[in-house]
């Protein structure tokens, strides 16, 4: 599910249990064209998401990699990653986080409590 919400001349994208495609997803990129946050569920990691052994593709759920080529695609001004796998604990949330985060300052991950004041 996928929501946008415009006001002011900012907007916002919310999209909640979405599993986009590798390559990115041109449909969702174009509604969310030029948003100013792109929330996006980020539930596995790509290498979860292929797993041989316990593949997730077709859960309704994406990568951390999708997200980022929605946000390239879009052109969103920045991206929150949110809907966390409950298998993973703090300590590799903390090296994804490191590994989207260091050289985009634009790319956040949610965490209880956050707010973002996008006026």
């Amino acid at each position: 599910m996928v929501y946008k919400i415009s006001y002011k001349g900012k907007s916002l994208v919310y999209a909640t249990d979405k599993e986009c495609y590798f390559g990115g997803d041109k449909k969702f990129a174009a509604f969310a064209q030029g948003c100013d946050l792109l929330i996006h569920d980020a539930q596995y990691t790509t290498e979860d998401y292929l797993n041989p052994h316990s593949p997730k593709q077709g859960y309704g759920h994406s990568t951390y990699d999708m997200a980022v080529e929605v946000m390239k695609q879009a052109k969103a001004k920045a991206l929150v990653f949110y809907h966390y796998d409950p298998s993973y604990d703090d300590a590799r949330l903390g090296r994804i986080e490191e590994y989207y985060t260091s050289n985009n300052s634009n790319v956040y991950m949610s965490y209880e409590g956050m707010e973002i004041n996008l006026l």
